[in-house]
């Protein structure tokens, strides 16, 4: 009689942050730049642009997307969430509910994916 087999689960590999952008074509999708570090990202975000929070893991990814925003909101002031609203291509994201900075935190679905 052969042992029974385990198999142990295989933990997502963790998001990835890259500079993003609105496309330029009116797709209103979220173009994929350099990957970046979590001190990058947040000195993106301050300085008014965008970001894009890449993998497997939606939970993860919309965490760390927050997380990244709530850093950089000033005291007193908050952030938001929208859900993609723009159309099939947008992502959902987070932003200032007033600016500044401009920008957004966006971040990946399972359905919806930053272009490349």
């Amino acid at each position: 009689m052969s042992a029974p087999t385990t198999t142990t689960p295989i933990a997502p590999s963790p998001p990835e942050i890259y500079e993003a952008k609105a496309a330029a074509d009116g797709s209103e999708a979220v173009d994929r730049g350099n990957r970046i570090t979590r001190a990058e990202a947040e000195a993106r975000r301050r300085s008014g642009k965008d970001i894009v929070v890449c993998g497997p893991d939606v939970f993860a990814n919309c965490r760390l997307a927050e997380d990244i925003e709530r850093a950089i909101t000033p005291p007193g002031r908050r952030c938001i969430y929208h859900g993609p609203h723009l159309g099939p291509l947008s992502l959902p994201h987070f932003q200032q509910d007033t600016p500044p900075p401009e920008g957004h935190s966006f971040h990946e679905t399972p359905v919806r994916r930053a272009r490349v």
